[in-house]
């Protein structure tokens, strides 16, 4: 059984939509279960590198959780599974609460408008949410991919990104006298000769290639570690196999060290006048070095026109010289109201709804600017409202790089190179695990 709600607006107001509730939180949305065993629920967080435990077991009263888009519940006494999922989610925040009690599962479902103001005479649905049960769980979730499929149609490429990341291995590139550079094509000189057989096609360069090691100058080049400059970088690559790839936070406005602060000051998210911001501390490069001075990043609006601009000059420009892999990392920066962290109220467009549909139409801008043979890897933000618009979904922490720890960061982080630091890996093989059922 599928649901969706289509709202028109009769009246010569405009009026303020919220939530609608398709499965009510109270003893109307309970499932009653004589099962001896506790009901056990497999749900999603919505965001990567959050849900290590995916499959809760609700056997004492008051255990509760927030699941996004699906929430799969098992009885393991009569086999039997039940799925409430969202099979459309790319225009309103999507989420189901459940919560034990004494005689049963308390259950609520809600697609969120979040104040979306529907103009007199205007039309507008609701997200599709599908229950279905069946006693094979797996078919389940199964069947409810498939519809996502059918709706959504993503188109991913045929085999999985395998590269090399050309300045974060032993051979650290932001310290020592070796431009990042010049380890790079000794590396893939090395990857050509010892390492054919593999099918290895990305060399992905992070951060470095920024001016001051500084996310937000897209646009300006380290000359210091790429002498050469990207696109000749680019093209010597492609000459002997490779794709150059590029690490991007295409959400993050620095808020010193450079001028988009000011350039793009009207183009900022933001929550009851203040921008949002992300207080990140930048370590990396010559504005890392003294804590004072360390940048944090404002949230760019992707429906402002002049950031809708910004952004396809600067993925315009990577697909000319060649760029073919991309890690838009720190997505969480425009996810709205599918965290608690970065909220907003304010943006341009109104008539997007804010949250996913304001979210995804950064992607549609990136995508569209982009190359079509172009790898997209969404990191540190939402996983399934990505669909259309990405090739995969991160899952896990950095990990496994066998370098030295980097100056002013702890030694297991980003990677793991000493053995009393395992429990990243260990961390990292849980989100693989429990996130088979992402692409």
């Amino acid at each position: 059984m599928s649901i969706s709600v289509s709202l028109e607006n009769c009246s010569s107001s405009p009026l303020q939509l919220g939530k609608i509730e398709f499965v009510s939180g109270d003893s109307r949305g309970e499932l009653r279960c004589k099962s001896p065993e506790p009901l056990k629920v497999l749900w999603t967080t919505g965001t990567c590198c959050n849900s290590a435990y995916p499959v809760m077991s609700f056997d004492t009263p008051g255990t509760r959780c927030l699941s996004r888009h699906f929430s799969l519940i098992y009885d393991c006494k009569s086999k039997t599974g039940l799925m409430i999922g969202f099979s459309t989610f790319d225009r309103l925040n999507t989420e189901m609460v459940l919560e034990s009690t004494e005689t049963g599962l308390l259950v609520s479902a809600y697609s969120d408008f979040n104040q979306y103001m529907l103009a007199p005479g205007a039309m507008i649905d609701s997200e599709t949410i599908t229950f279905e049960t069946e006693l094979d769980y797996h078919s389940l979730l199964v069947n409810w991919t498939e519809r996502v499929r059918l709706l959504y149609r993503p188109i991913f490429s045929a085999k999985p990104a395998i590269g090399w990341i050309g300045g974060w291995n032993y051979r650290n590139a932001f310290i020592g006298e070796d431009s990042y550079e010049q380890i790079i094509r000794e590396n893939f000189e090395v990857l050509k000769k010892e390492f054919s057989d593999y099918p290895i096609k990305y060399i992905w360069v992070s951060i470095g290639n920024l001016e001051k090691d500084l996310p937000g100058n897209w646009l300006k080049e380290n000359a210091k570690r790429f002498p050469s400059g990207l696109s000749a970088l680019s093209d010597d690559l492609k000459e002997k196999g490779y794709r150059l790839g590029l690490w991007v936070a295409p959400f993050w406005i620095p808020d010193q060290h450079t001028d988009l602060n000011m350039i793009y000051w009207d183009c900022l998210l933001r929550c009851k006048g203040k921008p949002i911001y992300f207080q990140n501390a930048w370590r990396i490069g010559e504005t890392g070095d003294n804590p004072e001075e360390r940048t944090g990043f404002y949230s760019l609006d992707p429906t402002h026109p002049k950031a809708e601009a910004f952004l396809k000059k600067v993925f315009t420009y990577y697909k000319d010289i060649g760029i073919r892999y991309f890690m838009l990392d720190f997505l969480n920066a425009g996810e709205g109201p599918m965290s608690n962290t970065f909220m907003y109220d304010e943006y341009f467009d109104k008539s997007l709804v804010n949250g996913p549909q304001v979210y995804r139409k950064a992607l549609q801008i990136i995508k569209e600017a982009s190359a079509n043979d172009t790898y997209m890897v969404a990191s540190t933000g939402p996983t399934l409202i990505n669909t259309g618009y990405v090739d995969a979904t991160r899952t896990g922490p950095d990990f496994g790089e066998g370098r030295e720890p980097l100056p002013k960061y702890p030694s297991f982080y980003p990677a793991a190179c000493k053995t009393d630091a395992w429990t990243i890996f260990r961390k990292a093989i849980n989100y693989y695990a429990t996130s088979y059922h992402m692409d």
